[in-house]
């Protein structure tokens, strides 16, 4: 079927660098541009009781953002998380563009993966996606030259229209075919 994707992966746990264990699996599946996204946890002791932060991993050039999918929590080593629609709900990201989940929790060295798509994912080359899309700098501030540049322009554009807005009339004599 066309435009149709289910994909299946296991929930890793990792301490750092190391992965340590298997906590659990995720489910998604895309038709056109609707999905869903479905996680279970079991034997996640480690994260009970704390909020947990998922995300979906998009590729962007060499880096994998993170597109915030919700937020859920543990109970006795077990939870679940469902999220569904015509995209993410930060960013509207179709979701047969994710290539893996990242659940956070308070602590940066531990985290879940569970990934499925592209090449090996490296948390140095991890950006969330509202960090990426906000501008860091003055750098990206237009300059004031550049400012003065795009009013000039528009009032240039402005005296143009006003010129060729004007009716041009030509009167031609009718006996001797010349123009007036």
């Amino acid at each position: 079927m066309a435009g149709y994707q289910r994909i299946s992966a296991y929930l890793y746990q990792y301490n750092g660098k190391r992965r340590e264990k298997t906590i659990g699996f995720v489910k998604m599946e895309c038709r056109q541009e609707a999905g869903w996204v479905q996680l279970s946890l079991k034997h996640a002791y480690s994260l009970d009781r704390q909020p947990v932060q998922v995300y979906g991993i998009v590729r962007e050039g060499d880096q994998d953002l993170g597109i915030r999918l919700g937020l859920m929590t543990t109970d006795n080593g077990q939870g679940s998380f469902t999220c569904s629609g015509k995209g993410t709900p930060e960013g509207g990201i179709p979701f047969f563009r994710l290539r893996g989940i990242l659940l956070e929790t308070s602590g940066a060295e531990n985290y879940v993966l569970g990934m499925w798509d592209g090449p090996t994912f490296a948390m140095e080359q991890y950006r969330r996606w509202a960090e990426q899309k906000q501008p860091s700098s003055e750098a990206e501030a237009p300059s004031e030259e550049v400012e003065q540049e795009v009013v000039e322009a528009v009032e240039q554009e402005s005296q143009r229209e006003e010129v060729s807005s004007e009716p041009q009339v030509e009167v031609v004599s009718e006996e001797s075919g010349e123009q007036e």
